[in-house]
């Protein structure tokens, strides 16, 4: 047994080795600078490494696999990726919170409806604690929202890489909300459209259509009437005409106008909201009155909170929570809203009985 094994071994020692392996004494060599490669035999053989030639090539131009970046062309990609997502990177837009008034010191969910919103898309809002945010599409967001106990209007920023904030966007009243559905309004003169909560939309550019919310607003009480005039898609409201809407506080008796009425002016010459009475006579503008700069929708119109105020039987004209107008007038009977609009949609309409 002993002369088998060693014969085996002797024969193993013979075997060929003619392969791609690696000798022992391939590896016991003492010069320096010098690496393993494979040579055109495929043999591997030591080479100098002052010999290697490196494969030049530019990976960012380069379409064969299997092909590295290296740090200079690492920081060439980053910096072409950063200047593509800033140039087309849009600041955000708030369309609307749904809904933007609460009660104090409670915590709701809201919906931020706008545009070019991003998974990493942060809000603020004035005043309250933001809870937790759900990104929903680029052009929504849910946010969970505690209040504070401090009354008023506050502004809300949206941060998508860029800030912007928009001023009196949000509010926190202490009394009762109502906002109206589209089984509340009266009178609907088609094609006004009003199946969203607390909207009427024009659906025809330049005809008039109006409606009027059945709901009694009751004036033995203090409450707030709001709402915020945003551009119809449908046309370009810079056309001459004598109003493009107006919005009345009737009597719910006779339907007849009770104090000063919303109207969007336009003489043909210059453009503003403002409060008229009902003889013309007396008329608050409560934005600068503009000569048509192009601009002017946008910075004045879109989006404003118009809003009327009784409390202590005193009729108010806000603007953006900006006292604009006193008036004289006092309701002696409960009122309603009633609408009637042209080139503008309303959007935001809600009623407020206040303590």
């Amino acid at each position: 047994m002993k002369r088998l094994c060693k014969k085996k071994l002797k024969k193993k020692k013979k075997m060929n080795t003619n392969h791609n392996r690696i000798r022992v004494s391939d590896l016991e060599t003492d010069e320096r600078d010098k690496i393993l490669a494979t040579n055109s035999k495929g043999e591997l053989e030591f080479i100098a490494t002052k010999n290697i030639k490196v494969d030049s090539y530019n990976a960012l131009d380069y379409i064969q696999e299997g092909k590295a970046l290296d740090a200079r062309q690492g920081k060439i990609l980053k910096d072409l990726i950063d200047n593509f997502n800033q140039s087309n990177h849009q600041q955000p837009y708030l369309d609307e919170l749904i809904p933007n008034i609460y009660s104090p010191n409670t915590t709701n969910n809201i919906i931020i409806k706008g545009s070019f919103f991003t998974p990493e898309t942060v809000v603020a809002i004035q005043g309250q604690s933001i809870n937790f945010f759900k990104f929903k599409s680029d052009n929504e967001i849910h946010v969970n929202v505690t209040t504070g106990q401090t009354e008023g209007t506050f502004n809300v920023t949206i941060n998508n890489g860029i800030s912007k904030t928009f001023a009196d966007a949000f509010s926190v009243l202490l009394g009762n909300i109502f906002t109206p559905e589209e089984s509340d309004w009266l009178s609907v003169v088609a094609p006004l459209d009003v199946k969203t909560s607390g909207e009427a939309k024009i659906g025809y550019w330049n005809t008039l259509q109006s409606a009027v919310w059945n709901k009694q607003f009751d004036y033995t009480r203090n409450f707030r009437v709001q709402f915020r005039v945003k551009r119809s898609p449908l046309g370009d409201p810079s056309d001459l005409d004598e109003y493009l809407l107006h919005a009345h506080l009737i009597n719910v008796s006779n339907g007849e106008l009770a104090g000063h009425s919303f109207w969007m002016f336009d003489d043909g010459y210059q453009v503003g909201p403002r409060m008229i009475n009902g003889n013309f006579q007396e008329s608050v503008s409560l934005a600068p009155i503009i000569y048509y700069p192009t601009d002017y929708w946008e910075t004045n119109i879109q989006d404003n909170v118009i809003e009327y105020r009784y409390v202590n039987n005193v009729l108010y004209a806000y603007y953006n929570s900006e006292l604009k107008a006193t008036f004289t007038t006092k309701l002696t009977e409960n009122v309603r809203l009633k609408i009637n609009i042209k080139r503008f949609d309303l959007v935001g309409i809600k009623y407020i009985e206040t303590l």
